[in-house]
């Protein structure tokens, strides 16, 4: 009895030693991975307010761009309105370029368009009322272009930049609405050609693909029909009478890999899916999806090389769809929405489709899809109420990384970002713990995420967040209560 209890008191000790041991060796790599979560935490950017533009109020920033090392956008001030500004990123480095209409009532400025270096929009200084501007994101390199219109407006619309060269819908006041290209000077400001010699060409959609320029517009002989242009005016030509007897009213067009991709309707099939090469031969319809009454195709997107969109095939409703081009290559990828509420914000991120749909008559949520059935999946149940009226929005892709502004019913409106996991799918970081800070025109500027919100101190103001490419330090972030 002795010997046995000597022994098995010497026992314990050794027992609980190799206990500890072994706990440590199973705790030590999740010690290592706790350690490494709170560096990449500590170390992960978080977005920050740029600049204070208007103390007193908001200066709702908007159009976002980039003209090489800056970025320039539009933003009102009490005493100047709302005028072209700049900046590096600090609130020291951004100012106001310029105020083109001087005065509390603002220029207005709109069509941010980059092109070769600089920077084309359009303003009302007061005096020629809405011409071409361009800036280089200086007060002397800020300048009207040309009064294209001296006796009235010219309304610019549809800046599209192609070949080093802005290309543009305005009305000098004698010919109408037509197609204008300008190299930035005033002498290489001039009108393409006169295509509808009567009045108004109603140009609309503007979209260069690989340094053809196409567009809807009304020659008054053949209707809306699908035009290209290569900037001359023998080359501005009709592509096709794709509806001899009316207006096929071409919308969406997008650049889908090298082939523009459009909805049309050819008088007998309805609105449907069409790709146009630039021939008329070319130009042909995709599919009928809908032999009813056509199925109305949106938000056509390039995800890989394929053409992925909304559409309606009378029995499914709105679904997303794919196509490459042909027939038998034009598929809806799932029946996710029953009850027809359509899918919006078609966004490609790295090869996957992002999108926002309501399956059910429930509430909208962030989905994906890699162009399967199996790979069409919910990604996050974000909200928790059941409102049907709210709606996340605003996907943009940045770095490889998507970012959204979405409520998930406890702390309002904030930026969100998701890696296509649930897990992944969290709020960047509460802006406004007091409410909600709406985060609104995301825009990726090489690789930096630009938005406006309100931190409940500054109102809506600049925002910026710096993304790396690194997703080490992009880890799901612990969420308020």
């Amino acid at each position: 009895m002795g010997g046995t209890a000597v022994h098995t008191t010497n026992q314990l000790p050794v027992t609980r030693r190799a206990t500890g041991r072994l706990l440590i060796a199973l705790l030590a790599p999740l010690l290592l991975v706790a350690l490494l979560l709170g560096t990449a935490r500590a170390q992960e950017p978080m977005p920050y307010v740029v600049a204070d533009i208007n103390t007193s109020g908001d200066s709702t920033p908007d159009g976002m761009t980039a003209v090489d090392s800056i970025v320039v956008f539009v933003a009102h001030d009490p005493g100047h309105g709302q005028e072209l500004w700049r900046t590096d990123g600090t609130p020291l480095g951004t100012v106001r370029v310029r105020d083109i209409h001087t005065g509390t009532f603002g220029s207005a400025p709109g069509g941010l368009t980059a092109v070769d270096g600089g920077l084309f929009l359009t303003a009302n200084d007061g005096v020629h009322g809405y011409e071409l501007w361009k800036s280089d994101g200086t007060e002397a390199g800020t300048q009207l272009v040309k009064d294209i219109n001296p006796s009235g407006e010219s309304w610019p619309g549809g800046l599209t930049e192609m070949n080093g060269m802005l290309f543009l819908s305005a009305d000098d006041g004698t010919h109408g609405a037509e197609l204008w290209k300008s190299d930035g000077t005033l002498t290489g400001t001039v009108m393409v050609t006169d295509i509808n010699p009567s009045g108004d060409t109603w140009l609309a959609y503007l979209t260069n693909v690989n340094g053809t320029l196409f567009f809807s517009a009304d020659d008054d002989v053949h209707g809306k029909e699908l035009w290209r242009s290569d900037g001359t005016s023998t080359g501005t030509v009709l592509v096709k009478d794709i509806n001899p007897t009316g207006d096929s009213n071409p919308s969406e067009l997008t650049n889908v890999n090298g082939t523009l991709y459009f909805g049309a309707d050819d008088g007998s099939n309805g609105t449907e899916p069409w790709r146009s090469d630039g021939t008329a031969t070319g130009t042909v319809m995709v599919k009928d999806i809908s032999p009813t009454f056509g199925s109305y195709p949106r938000e056509f997107t390039d995800v890989n090389g394929m053409a992925f969109f909304v559409a309606d095939d009378d029995t499914h409703l709105h679904e997303v769809w794919k196509s490459d081009g042909t027939l038998t290559g034009t598929v809806m990828i799932s029946d996710t929405t029953p009850d027809g509420y359509p899918p919006y914000d078609l966004t490609n991120v790295g090869g996957t489709l992002f999108y926002i749909d309501q399956p059910g008559g429930m509430v909208y949520e962030l989905w994906k899809t890699d162009g399967t059935v199996a790979g069409t999946t919910k990604v996050k149940d974000i909200y928790s109420g059941i409102d049907i009226m709210y709606q996340p929005d605003q996907l943009t892709e940045v770095n490889g990384k998507l970012f959204f502004a979405t409520d998930d019913d406890l702390n309002g409106e904030e930026l969100w970002k998701s890696d296509g996991t649930m897990m992944g799918t969290v709020m960047v970081t509460d802006i406004n713990p007091s409410g909600p800070s709406n985060p609104a025109r995301l825009t990726n500027v090489k690789g930096t995420l630009y938005f406006a919100a309100n931190d409940g101190t500054h109102g809506n103001e600049l925002w910026a967040l710096d993304v790396p490419f690194s997703g080490n330090a992009y880890l799901p972030l612990v969420l308020k209560n």
